[in-house]
């Protein structure tokens, strides 16, 4: 049977598809496909060639390597739109057609097939596509140049061959040898090399005259110790063996390299035979990509705020484990229909109007959105949602990160549960400290309040103690969205038979002719006029806001 391919590869696809309904305005027409589309683009990063076609066989998406694969095999271009079958060789259209026809039964097709008149190898892997009612709407393949792999297999089952019937003769076993195109060798159990191919010369600088030396006069060390430890694993187990190797190249640079050895008998002797395979890069970019990972994970647990990521490829959003501390919420991977699921019924429309307009306007990077989201109790909690827009470079979007804040719950709760006669029943102080309490215990910001310690009756009615605790809920909405605060000070006093109160805090600040008409300061100022008082706001960039 074939070998499995890249689990990875079949993961994202697999994945990628099964959620794939789930994103907005996708139709079986060829035309109504740009929002799909439009997703695929991650494919462009992954080794493996990548195709999605339509059930009319018309190219939908096609990765780079996909159209290399194309080019090289059939010596064919393929751009978006156009029918496959017309563009294929006539010997492989029938063949291609009964392949699909099968995949469009709604079954997957896994095979290897031989282009003789390139001399390659090739894995294909065709899975049908589903809509969101289960039909099937077309079929995508992913596409792997196996010569190397076909190569090694043919060079391994003709040493084998060799060494039943012709291994007598070492003339024959070196001239298979110089034709390989990997870098091959040969040693005895006491690691001197019998055989080096002009490849392995080249690699490492090695000359004819290297040839009878030990491994350990030719490398270092440490590295001579872990090759004959693998050349010994062969001998004692006369089974060959895959595995990492370290390696010096002649120009000096460090090399990761795959290993396949093998027990060879020459001459009488049980020897050790070798092909070796730089992978390098391609362990440079997944140790790039662990280290990322860790960061991500560190920037999570840091903050106060729940985080969350959402996934173009796969179209699931993945979350911080703060999640399950504020919300209740167990999974670290939700789709974006069941995202959509916990948002109040009353704000779904909104929230798909922002955010899928900050999508389609290239020249938006971010939105911010406050609507109610269910937890597992069932209840709702309001919640600020920041978000910040990864995109490619043809600007289309590869994944947001985001961020969310219930704080906002704390000061909207309170605000609707505080009507008139509950201040009246608890008193104006009562009532700001309640509200503090509940934001402090947040962790977000700190807020201290210091009150006069007389009775404000004699100087407030119930109509001014009201207006007060709004304007107090109103400026602190507005730090806790915009000032990125740390703390606040709030400060209630009779000075001269008038009731003042001073809200500080150590945020960045802003310029106050630009924000004066914005919607939480208009809300201030015109209670402070309504009820015949005065303000003033004393703020800049980066200073902070002191309004009395």
């Amino acid at each position: 049977m074939p070998e499995p391919m890249n689990l990875s590869v079949d993961f994202v696809t697999s994945s990628f598809f099964r959620n794939a309904s789930l994103l907005p305005d996708h139709t079986t027409s060829f035309d109504a496909t740009a929002g799909l589309r439009s997703c695929f683009h991650v494919f462009d990063h992954i080794d493996e060639s990548f195709f999605f076609f339509d059930t009319a066989y018309r190219l939908l998406y096609l990765n780079k390597p996909g159209g290399e694969i194309l080019k090289k095999a059939y010596g064919i271009n393929l751009a978006v739109g156009e029918n496959i079958i017309e563009k294929l060789p006539a010997s492989r259209q029938i063949g291609f057609m009964q392949v699909i026809d099968t995949v469009l039964s709604g079954n997957p097709v896994d095979y290897e097939l031989e282009i003789c008149s390139e001399k390659m190898w090739i894995r294909c892997k065709y899975f049908p596509s589903y809509d969101a009612n289960g039909d099937i709407n077309g079929f995508y393949g992913v596409v792997k140049d196996i010569t190397s792999k076909k190569e090694i297999g043919r060079l391994t089952h003709k040493a084998e061959t060799m060494q039943q019937d012709l291994f007598q003769s070492r003339l024959l076993f070196e001239q298979f040898m110089q034709n390989s195109p990997l870098v091959a060798w040969l040693t005895d159990a006491r690691g001197i090399m019998h055989y080096m191919n002009p490849v392995y010369l080249k690699t490492y600088g090695f000359t004819e005259a290297h040839l009878g030396k030990s491994i350990f006069e030719l490398f270092p060390a440490q590295v001579a110790v872990d090759y004959q430890m693998n050349n010994q694993r062969v001998l004692g187990d006369q089974m060959p063996v895959e595995t990492i190797e370290n390696a010096v190249s002649a120009r000096g640079e460090q090399q990761v390299l795959k290993i396949y050895k093998f027990p060879l008998r020459v001459n009488n002797e049980w020897m050790v035979g070798g092909w070796a395979a730089d992978i390098t890069d391609q362990v440079a970019l997944q140790e790039k990509l662990i280290e990322s990972v860790e960061r991500h994970e560190y920037v999570n647990e840091a903050t106060s705020d729940a985080i969350y990521d959402w996934d173009f490829t796969t179209g699931n959003l993945y979350r911080s484990s703060r999640f399950e501390e504020m919300f209740g919420f167990t999974e670290k991977k939700m789709s974006l229909l069941k995202r959509i699921r916990v948002i109040h019924p009353e704000d779904i429309t909104e929230f798909k109007r922002v955010v899928f307009a900050s999508l389609r306007n290239k020249a938006v990077n971010r939105w911010q959105i406050e609507y109610r989201i269910r937890v597992r109790d069932g209840s709702y909690r309001s919640v600020l949602d920041k978000a910040f827009i990864i995109r490619n470079a043809r600007m289309l979007t590869e994944k947001t990160y985001q961020s969310i804040q219930t704080v906002i719950n704390e000061i909207r709760r309170i605000s609707h549960d505080l009507n008139p006669s509950a201040i009246v029943d608890v008193g104006l102080v009562e009532a700001i400290e309640q509200l503090i309490e509940k934001i402090n215990l947040a962790g977000k910001i700190r807020i201290t309040f210091v009150p006069d310690k007389r009775r404000y009756k004699d100087f407030l009615d119930e109509e001014d103690k009201i207006a007060i605790f709004r304007i107090v809920q109103e400026q602190l909405s507005n730090i806790l969205k915009h000032a990125n605060a740390s703390g606040v000070m709030i400060r209630l006093e009779v000075v001269n038979g008038l009731v003042k109160l001073c809200i500080k805090d150590d945020g960045i600040g802003f310029d106050l002719q630009k924000c004066k008409k914005g919607l939480g300061l208009r809300n201030i100022y015109n209670r402070v006029d309504y009820y015949g008082g005065s303000i003033a706001i004393q703020t800049s960039e980066g200073r902070g806001c002191e309004m009395c």
